[in-house]
């Protein structure tokens, strides 16, 4: 946190207040009184908070929840070349913050290196356009972000990451842009919900020995 530049931290400060905001809004939505009924029926209850909502849940499913809320209206921050970065880091940055009791320079340094990682692999992936005419998806790469500040706020060794990006990709959803261009839409929409899930998934089956 101390090496980063006063403009990035107040950025990413703007960032996280701007995904609170659409989480609570996007919560309200038709598909987030889909999904997040659906995950309490599966969830036991846990330490991080489902916005807009009175309740909490294990963080990867609040991470989920909250990522799916966060896109319903698309008003997310976005990046020129492709998606909403933000969508696939912030919600499972602040879950897992609950979790672990992080202080809020942790949190802003662990999101501050998901963008990192996430905005560089998805330019380095960035296939031709004819590629994508074909075939794309988002939530597929973008996953990578979500596990860089999960990682980064369970104060991971340089070996427990690398292992961490190991498992994440079994976790990620494949490419699915077609179906999202389909009418009716389908109110899963970007999926970014599930790519905080199988992130924070991989991180905590790092956490219980898997390698």
């Amino acid at each position: 946190y101390d090496e980063l530049p006063a403009a990035v931290v107040d950025k990413a400060k703007l960032l996280v207040l701007d995904h609170v905001g659409c989480m609570i809004a996007g919560s309200t939505s038709r598909g987030a009184r889909q999904l997040t009924p659906y995950l309490a029926r599966t969830d036991s209850g846990g330490p991080s908070t489902v916005f807009g909502t009175p309740q909490r849940f294990h963080p990867a499913n609040a991470a989920h929840a909250n990522g799916h809320s966060a896109s319903m209206l698309s008003l997310d921050d976005s990046y020129v070349l492709f998606g909403h970065p933000g969508n696939s880091i912030i919600p499972a940055a602040l879950a897992v913050a609950e979790e672990v009791d992080s202080s809020g320079k942790a949190l802003i340094a662990a999101i501050v290196g998901g963008y990192e990682m996430s905005l560089r692999l998805g330019t380095a992936m960035r296939a031709t356009e004819d590629h994508n005419r074909k075939v794309n998806g988002l939530a597929t790469w973008q996953i990578f972000g979500a596990c860089t500040a999960a990682s980064l706020l369970h104060r991971f060794s340089a070996g427990q990451i690398a292992d961490a990006y190991g498992l994440t990709p079994m976790h990620a959803p494949l490419p699915f842009g077609r179906k999202f261009m389909s009418r009716p839409i389908c109110f899963l929409k970007n999926n970014y919900g599930w790519a905080n899930k199988g992130a924070i998934t991989a991180v905590d089956l790092i956490r219980e020995g898997f390698h």
